[in-house]
């Protein structure tokens, strides 16, 4: 720890010398232009010559990139934030993007890539970050390629394939995605020390001796766009299936009184087509309206066994995500004045051991105005609406009235220098599958139970960052404040049957309190990178009946070399450590070594993720509520030593390309089933 933040501390006094470093070679300032530029509610990167031409896909891209607190896995494929810091949208041209469309992104067709950390009302609910990719539209001729991702060591992969057709002011596309993994190396392991109603302590401890999954997933896309210099017209139609075939464990389990085994076995089906429809109009030269409207529906199948315990739940959601931004770029401002009518319905069937129906209907309607511009040297970006919110349940229906606010500040103290603050006063609510009127069984002591009787807590945000870009150093400084007021928390209670019910309900507050820095560096230009960021966090969990505190640091660490044809990339993360309500979470580490070598149409890439870790940690929770401590830890020889190939072709011809165009879109993945 101490060796960390003496390493942090001379990362920022560096950051204060190079201010007045004058040794720098001109010729490396004028040939490289700024890699980032700070803005009043984002950060805009401008990836280099060598990002672009070493990157397979729009993963790779952003891993390069490097932003704050973001964690790119090329070899998932996926683009996670810590658990406590809210959800991650991508977007491409202010597309929602899906894995498909990063896969096939034509990175020399990329701009810029802008960071939103405390993006507003207009991006959605839930979110701690958007990254949108901007790019030139292409015009004319065509694209097709495909991406082949085999792991070496475990039985995974994932294969995709696309193509692209433009002329003139029309454009096609089909893309489609096939992945699969059939996995034995999970083995999750707890001791739990149960306090019985006599007084007593009954100690449990499960091991899995085996375990195995196995699933299967298609998504397809289609898409049709149509564009002139007044209007932009674009629908979609997506579809996806996931088949979970497999998830078996067996189980040991050691009680004060005796010693048995348990079979588990959790399949899990789902598939969800959706239409998305878009229309963009320019009303004048400074006005323009932009409309949107994506219905989803998801059929779910599952079932859940625990020994002689089963149950099966089938369930139905429909969704409609609807949006009218009106945009007019005045001469002091832009005025953006918006409207969002959200509605969803959800019909599961639950049999067996569990029995039960339940139709929820959910609906949400915001309305906002921002103002972005410039006044005294300040940009600024200022937002403000209300939020009405409407959930029904069986015998539970309520309506919750909310205000919403958000401020952001940018102010340049040099060229090099600027200080930002960033405030944000938004509702916040819990997931759909919290909400029902369920209960099933975890294992033979502990119960899953829904809450229908809970309530959006409000939540504040503070930010404060001191920020400094040079050609050849960039350093942000932060200071982040969260206060969720009368928030949906963890709930552990003990019943007259001596079994255990975990739930959540509107309790106390929970506030989150952090520091960071994070720096990149580029050590020889075109050819090393180096980039470091480290946050000393403090969270304060209030309850009913507990008051938990926790204080964490986590790392993390990215070298990135350029050499001719060939690309290297390594990754380090300690793991990030939370405390949410009374369960201690802690991800494992993670060594990330890939190199890459790509000739005009055709790259191959080697990875291996988690490297000298042969049984890599997964995540360890430690619960530590009044009548329950346990700790759950979950390790995978999969994901340890992770070998994985990966090998991209693209094809174009004719391709021409002009400005971006604005848009916008939503999406939907929660059935609100209540799973184990």
């Amino acid at each position: 720890m101490k060796l960390l933040l003496v390493f942090a501390f001379h990362l920022s006094f560096f950051t204060l010398r190079a201010q007045t470093e004058k040794s720098i070679q001109l010729d490396e300032v004028t040939v490289e232009s700024a890699r980032m530029v700070e803005k009043s509610d984002r950060k805009i990167f401008f990836p280099t010559t060598q990002q672009l031409d070493s990157s397979t896909s729009g993963f790779g891209l952003l891993s390069k990139l490097a932003m704050p607190f973001l964690r790119v896995d090329e070899v998932a494929q996926t683009i996670t934030a810590p658990p406590t810091m809210g959800g991650v949208q991508v977007r491409i041209n202010d597309v929602v993007a899906t894995s498909n469309d990063l896969l096939s992104l034509n990175l020399s067709s990329v701009l810029r890539v802008e960071y939103i950390d405390h993006p507003g009302v207009r991006y959605g609910n839930d979110l701690g970050f958007v990254v949108n990719i901007i790019t030139r539209r292409a015009t004319s001729g065509y694209v097709i390629g495909t991406r082949i991702a085999q792991s070496v060591t475990a039985l995974m992969n994932s294969d995709a394939v696309y193509g692209k057709y433009n002329t003139r002011k029309s454009e096609w596309g089909i893309d489609y995605k096939l992945s699969y993994f059939d996995l034995k190396g999970t083995r999750n392991e707890d001791s739990a020390d149960y306090l019985l109603t006599d007084g007593s302590t009954y100690r449990v401890h499960r091991r899995d001796l085996s375990h195995h999954s196995q699933q299967m997933g298609h998504k397809l896309q289609l898409h049709y766009s149509l564009r002139d210099s007044l209007r932009v017209f674009q629908m979609a139609l997506r579809g996806s299936l996931s088949n979970l075939k497999k998830s078996r464990i067996h189980r040991e389990i050691s009680t004060p009184d005796s010693l048995y085994h348990a079979n588990i076995n959790a399949p899990d089906q789902s598939a969800s087509p959706a239409l998305d429809l878009y229309y963009f109009r320019r009303l004048s030269p400074k006005q323009s309206l932009t409309l949107n409207a994506v219905g989803t529906y998801i059929g779910s199948d599952y079932d859940y066994s625990y020994n002689d315990y089963a149950y099966h739940a089938d369930g139905s959601a429909y969704s409609l995500q609807s949006e009218a931004l009106y945009e007019h770029r005045l001469r002091p401002f832009t005025l953006t004045v918006g409207a969002q009518w959200n509605q969803k319905y959800t019909d599961n069937r639950y049999s067996g051991a569990t029995s039960a129906q339940t139709g929820i209907r959910r609906g949400e309607v915001n309305a906002f105005a921002q103002l972005q511009g410039e006044l005294a040297k300040i940009q600024y970006t200022a937002e403000v609406g209300m939020s009405h919110q409407h959930y029904h349940q069986g015998n539970y229906q309520r309506n919750n009235p909310f205000l919403r606010s958000k401020l952001s500040l940018s102010y340049p103290l040099s060229d090099s220098w600027s200080l930002n603050y960033d405030f944000s006063l938004k509702p916040y609510l819990s997931i759909l599958a919290a909400t029902s009127d369920v209960s099933v069984m975890q294992n033979e002591r502990e119960i899953n139970l829904g809450n229908p009787d809970s309530r959006p807590c409000r939540q504040t945000e503070h930010t404060l960052s001191l920020d400094y870009q040079s050609p050849r150093l960039g350093n942000s400084f932060s200071a982040f404040f969260r206060d969720n007021h009368h928030a949906y928390m963890q709930k552990i209670y003990r019943n007259n049957d001596n079994q255990f019910v975990f739930t959540r309900a509107n309790q106390g507050s929970i506030k989150f309190f952090y520091l960071s820095n994070y720096t990149n560096y580029v050590i020889i230009p075109k050819h090393l990178i180096a980039s470091f960021s480290i946050m000393l966090s403090r969270m304060w969990n209030f309850g009913d009946n507990y008051t938990h505190c926790y204080t964490a640091c986590n790392y993390q660490a990215m070298l990135q070399a350029y050499v001719g044809r060939f690309s290297f990339d390594a990754f380090f993360d300690n793991g990030y450590r939370f405390l949410e309500g009374e369960s201690n979470g802690i991800n494992g580490s993670d060594l990330t070594l890939s190199s890459t070598y790509k000739h005009k149409a055709i790259s191959l890439s080697l990875s291996c993720q988690g490297c000298f870790s042969p049984h890599a940690l997964q995540n360890r929770t430690i619960i530590v509520n009044q009548f329950v401590h346990k700790q759950f830890t979950s390790r995978s020889s999969d994901f340890g030593n992770l070998l994985k190939l990966t090998f991209t072709y693209r094809l174009s011809h004719g391709r021409k390309y002009d400005s971006p165009a604005k848009r916008i879109n939503h999406s939907d993945s929660d059935s609100g089933i209540l799973k184990n």
